[in-house]
């Protein structure tokens, strides 16, 4: 029996599970950049699938059991896994039925899938022939051709049998070997396989003779040019079927290399047809040896075509999309640290210059003068210490140069701390008490209200090496403390901010003050910090190779719904304990009917998220117009097409919002309520269980990979299992129990 395979990759046999799994993964189609760069066309490329098991009455050929099975595999593997042949261009040819169970099911979806089918006689397979090679039309492309049938020698040539050929007549009624060579090397295709998976007998040998391979047809191959030939086994030796694996033996080690034998280079990730051939060479040599006793020795020949990519090693692609990641990641905050720097630099170059051309009484001349020239010269890392040396030289506790205070809330913004010096702290909060000098209404909890500020005291002198603090500071309370921070509700244009910097504002006809922006990757890896054992998939996630949360900006995603509840029960008991907000008030996750309310939806509130899933149509957060004229939020884009074009990704047609994956907060406009991301960037788990006695809850609003208009629409409701965890949800709190009463 032989069989021929030309092409790339594996075989779809069913290996077992175990073995897989101690292996590896099953390898990965070759993607667009993969194709692009080895000179692969799909659109290029033909195949032919021959398995011969059935012969006609008087034939004197014995049949085959598992050549249809074979040859279904081979297809199945080339045009629906790895897609290295188009199914219009593929051609199966077979006599008898498949044995196994997994090759009728393959075969039923090489049928369902449009594969065309032609019969096995010689005059078909001829014919077959001429087709692929004259699809096979581009240099870049690929042909395959896979034959399993009995081959023979007869009068010095080689030959395979159709179905309707004859043992004793082999020279007229078989298929010449060096016509299927010959087509190979007319094909366009630069890519060309042969794989050669049976043994072989001499027409005398009668029909019991030994029916093992001869050296004729390997002599043949021996210096093949152009493409590349995989023998099952030498001269004088048995190509074995096997009922365990029910496929030939060597077919099997071929696919099973691709289902997790055999690695990816360390470099690429590719794995190629040299490190195929070898690796099955070994394991069907150590198979007959173990089964059967005897040798079966595959060949190669054809040194270039060993180069031929035949699939990627999903691990080492993964390993290597997340060093170029992390390269990248790097390359970018040295270049964003940088550019920040040299801002700063020049931001506080400025400001220190306003400060001494009109303020001069706020600083001495020699601070402003050191101040200046080490600005100047100032490298990374240098003006914080200026700024420390700005603070020291403070000549009055209260200072009402906007210049000042701008200078330092701007490197505290900066900074991104969440801790100042007391000097720092003390001038903001001064600040806010000369913009809003009004009396402050009555806060409903157990805090006492903070007392009218009071005009400061003089300045107390410090000890030489002490720096100058603000002599009511003692008996204030302490900055950010609960009673300063609650003097003033929070509206659109003045948010409240927490200890986290999350800023809150309310929300019409809700009594919970809403966080602006989703909840930001460097919020939850406070929370992570704070809590060892947090589940740590939200930490640098990857899609395609792209990082979901490129900054510590961008939403947290991987979190699932507990996760966010414990996030919230975690914040609340921090400012709890930091007395930043009242033992009544509270961090949560906000209701379905809050979160309708804060999209400016009037949907009636007795009724569950279920009911009112869609209800509303054709209204989106960003208006009644579809699509969206202008970047209004991230959702899936030009970018985001560009960037997953090879799993086929839609996106809104016309739409560029400059972001592939996830973008930071707050890019995009708010809405009436002062929020930002109430439509795109990611999904929002919501307090409530999608209908009653349901198990999953609700998540809200779009996300970065959503294209479809009635998926974005305010109304639309997802559901998904409270456990789950994925690339494009997150969540929002909002913070309750604090109402001022205004």
């Amino acid at each position: 029996m032989i069989r021929l395979v030309l092409p790339i990759l594996l075989a779809t046999a069913l290996l077992p599970v175990l073995r897989a799994q101690q292996r590896g993964m099953a390898a990965e189609p070759l993607d667009d950049v993969v194709r692009g760069t080895n000179a692969i066309s799909a659109g290029g490329s033909a195949g032919l699938f021959v398995g011969v098991g059935a012969f006609d009455a008087g034939s004197n050929l014995g049949s085959l059991k598992y050549a249809p099975d074979d040859a279904v595999a081979l297809a199945h593997l080339f045009t629906l896994e790895l897609k290295l042949v188009p199914v219009d261009r593929a051609r199966v040819a077979i006599s008898g039925t498949p044995r196994s169970q997994r090759g009728n099911k393959q075969l039923a979806a090489l049928k369902a899938a449009g594969v065309r089918f032609v019969g096995a006689d010689k005059n078909a397979l001829l014919g077959a022939l001429r087709q692929i090679k004259a699809e096979a039309s581009q240099e870049d492309g690929l042909i395959v051709v896979s034959v399993a049938t009995h081959g023979f020698e007869d009068g010095g040539g080689q030959y395979l049998m159709p179905s309707n050929g004859l043992r004793e007549e082999a020279a007229t009624t078989g298929i010449p070997l060096n016509l299927v060579k010959q087509r190979l090397q007319e094909a366009s295709a630069r890519k060309r396989i042969l794989l050669l998976d049976a043994c072989r007998e001499a027409v005398e040998g009668g029909t019991r003779g030994a029916e093992t391979a001869t050296a004729g047809l390997q002599e043949s191959f021996r210096k093949a040019e152009g493409f590349a030939v995989l023998g099952s086994c030498s001269a004088k030796q048995l190509s074995w079927e096997s009922d365990e694996l029910q496929q030939g033996v060597f077919t099997h080690h071929f696919v099973q290399a691709l289902k997790g034998g055999v690695g990816g280079s360390p470099s690429d990730g590719l794995i190629r047809l040299g490190d195929v051939a070898q690796w099955v060479a070994v394991e069907t040599a150590k198979w007959a040896r173990v089964n059967r006793n005897v040798a079966q020795e595959p060949w190669t020949e054809g040194e270039i075509a060993r180069q031929i990519p035949l699939a990627v090693d999903p691990r080492t692609a993964r390993r290597l999309a997340e060093a170029r990641v992390a390269a990248e990641a790097e390359a970018q905050k040295i270049r964003e640290q940088a550019a920040t720097n040299e801002k700063r630099r020049k931001d506080a170059l400025k400001l220190a210059r306003n400060a001494q051309a009109d303020h001069d009484a706020t600083f001495s001349k020699e601070t402003l003068d050191s101040v200046e020239k080490a600005l100047a010269a100032s490298k990374a890392g240098s003006v914080e210490e200026l700024v420390r040396r700005l603070e020291r030289h403070f000549r009055k506790p209260v200072v009402e140069t906007d210049d000042v205070v701008d200078f330092l809330n701007w490197w505290r913004d900066q900074q991104q701390s969440e801790r100042t010096s007391a000097i720092l702290d003390s001038l903001l909060i001064r600040r806010d008490r000369v913009a809003r000098p009004e009396p402050v209404p009555a806060v409903t909890n157990p805090v006492a209200p903070a007392p009218r500020p009071q005009e400061p005291a003089p300045r107390r002198e410090a000890a030489p090496e002490a720096v100058d603090r603000p002599a009511e500071e003692a008996e204030s309370p302490a900055p950010g403390s609960l009673a300063q921070r609650l003097q003033l509700s929070p509206t659109r244009d003045s948010p409240y901010e927490n200890s986290l910097r999350m800023r809150f504002v309310p929300v019409a006809g809700t009594k919970a003050w809403f966080s602006v922006w989703e909840t930001r990757v460097r919020d939850y890896a406070a929370f992570a910090a704070a809590n060892p054992g947090t589940d740590a998939a939200w930490k640098n996630p990857v899609s395609n190779g792209l990082a979901v949360t490129p900054t510590n900006t961008c939403p947290v995603t991987f979190v699932n719904w507990e996760d966010a509840r414990l996030f919230c029960v975690w914040l609340t008991r921090k400012e709890h304990s930091e007395e930043r907000i009242p033992k009544t008030a509270g961090y949560r996750l906000p209701t379905d009917a809050e979160w309708s309310r804060a999209v400016g939806l009037k949907e009636n509130m007795a009724w569950s998220p279920s009911d009112l899933d869609g209800k509303t149509k054709n209204v989106w957060p960003f208006g009644s117009t579809w699509p969206p004229a202008s970047p209004v939020g991230n959702y899936a884009d030009r970018a985001t097409g560009e960037a997953f074009r090879n799993l086929d990704w839609e996106s809104i047609p016309g739409y560029d919002d400059g972001f592939a994956t996830t973008s930071p907060v707050g890019r995009f406009p708010a809405n009436a309520a002062g929020l930002q991301d109430l439509g795109g960037n990611v999904l929002e788990w919501v307090e409530d269980l999608y209908k009653e006695k349901d198990t999953t809850r609700v998540r809200r609003g779009g996300a970065w990979y959503q294209s479809k208009p009635d998926s974005l629409w305010s109304s639309c409701r997802h559901r998904e299992r409270p456990t789950e965890r994925d690339a494009y949800t997150g969540f929002r709190v909002v913070l309750e129990g604090v109402d001022t009463g205004k």
